[in-house]
C-alpha cells in the first residue's frame, strides 16, 4: 500500500473517483489533506474570506433542519466537483488537520433527498439530542468497522473509520470542518463569474489577495449585513485561531473600538450579579470559540458552547 503522506510534505490531495486497489489511504488524524467548501451565499463566502470562520459557531445551513441533525461545522469535501454542487459561485480551497474533521451524521442513517420527512435526533433539550446525535456517531463507527465489504478495508484500518467512510467510501464524499479558520489559511478561492453555476461550470482560481483586490470594493456596495445574524465577524476582535491573552489584553482591544468600555467592564466583572451575565454576553459577541473556552477559565464562567449558552 502506498504511503503517500511520506512522500508529500505539503497537503496531500485525496481524489476518491480514481483509487484502485494500489493507492487507497488509510486516513491518519494526524494527516493533512487539501478540501473544498463551496458556498450557498455569497455574503457568508465574504465573511469567511475576509474574516475566518470556526466550526463551532452555528454556521448558516441550506437546509434547516441540519441546524439539528449537524449543528456545527463547515461541510466540506476532497472532491472539487462535489464541492461545485452546492454553490454557483465561491469555493474555498484550503488545507485542514484530518483531526479537526468529522463525519456528519443524521437521524435516518443518511441526508434527507427532496420529498423525503426529515427526522431530528431525540431529547427534550439541546444538550440531549447532541449527546443522541453522538451515541449515533459512535454506532456508525462500528458499524463500519464490523462490515463485511472487502473493498473497504482500507477505510476499517483508519483512525475514524465512519469519518474516513463517507470521505471516500459512501459517494458522499464530505465530511464536517470542527477547527478554527483564519484568512491566511485559504489558499485559494474559486470563482464562477457566469450568473448560475452548473455541474460543468468553470471556474476561476485565484488567490485570496487578487480575489479580494478585484472583487471586494463591488460586494460591499451592496452588501447590507442582517440584523438578524448570530455571529457577525466584524465584531471579532482575535483571529480564529488566536489564543486568549488575558483580560487586560482584551479590554485594551475593545477600547480601541469602543472608548471607555474599559471602566465599564472593570467595574463589574467582578460583581458576578446580571453586570457580568452582560459582560459574558460581549464575551461571545467578541470573540471566537477558541479565545471563549480559554477566557471561561480565566473569568470563572461556565463555557458550554455557544449553542448551550445560558
Amino acid at each position: 500500500m502506498i504511503k503517500l503522506r511520506n512522500l508529500i510534505l505539503e497537503a496531500i490531495t485525496y481524489n476518491p473517483y480514481y483509487y484502485s486497489k494500489d493507492n487507497k489511504i488509510i486516513l491518519k488524524d494526524t494527516d493533512t489533506i487539501r478540501v473544498y467548501h463551496g458556498f450557498d451565499s455569497v455574503d457568508d463566502a465574504f465573511d469567511v474570506i475576509c474574516y475566518g470562520t470556526s466550526g463551532k459557531i452555528l454556521p448558516s445551513r441550506r437546509y434547516s433542519y441540519e441546524s439539528d441533525n449537524n449543528p456545527f461545522g463547515l461541510f466540506i469535501t476532497c472532491v472539487f466537483k462535489v464541492a461545485k454542487q452546492f454553490t454557483n459561485k465561491i469555493i474555498i480551497e484550503f488545507a485542514v488537520k484530518v483531526s479537526d474533521l468529522e463525519a456528519p451524521i443524521w437521524p435516518g442513517g443518511g441526508y434527507t433527498v427532496q420529498g423525503q420527512m426529515s427526522q431530528y435526533w431525540n431529547g427534550s433539550s439541546i444538550k440531549d439530542r447532541l449527546e443522541d446525535r453522538e451515541k449515533a456517531r459512535l454506532k456508525t463507527r462500528q458499524e463500519v468497522k464490523n462490515s463485511s465489504r472487502k473493498d473497504i478495508d482500507f477505510i476499517k484500518l483508519s483512525d475514524r473509520p465512519e469519518l474516513a467512510n463517507i470521505l471516500f467510501g459512501s459517494g458522499e464524499y464530505q465530511a464536517l470542518f470542527m477547527g478554527d479558520l483564519d484568512p491566511n489559511m485559504i489558499r485559494s478561492i474559486w470563482i464562477y463569474e457566469g450568473n448560475s453555476a452548473g455541474r460543468y461550470a468553470t471556474f476561476t482560481r485565484m488567490s485570496r489577495k487578487e480575489f479580494l483586490k478585484k472583487y471586494l470594493k463591488k460586494h460591499l456596495k451592496t452588501f447590507k449585513r442582517s440584523q438578524y445574524q448570530r455571529n457577525n465577524p466584524e465584531d471579532k476582535l482575535y483571529k480564529p485561531t488566536e489564543d486568549w491573552k488575558g483580560i487586560k489584553d482584551y479590554i485594551n482591544r475593545l477600547e480601541k473600538i469602543r472608548p471607555g468600555a474599559s471602566e465599564y467592564i472593570e467595574d463589574h466583572l467582578n460583581s458576578k450579579d446580571n453586570m457580568f451575565d452582560v459582560i459574558v454576553d460581549l464575551l461571545y459577541r467578541s470573540l471566537w470559540p477558541k479565545q471563549l473556552e480559554q477566557a471561561a477559565k480565566e473569568l470563572g464562567f461556565e463555557y458550554i458552547g455557544p449553542l448551550l449558552k445560558k
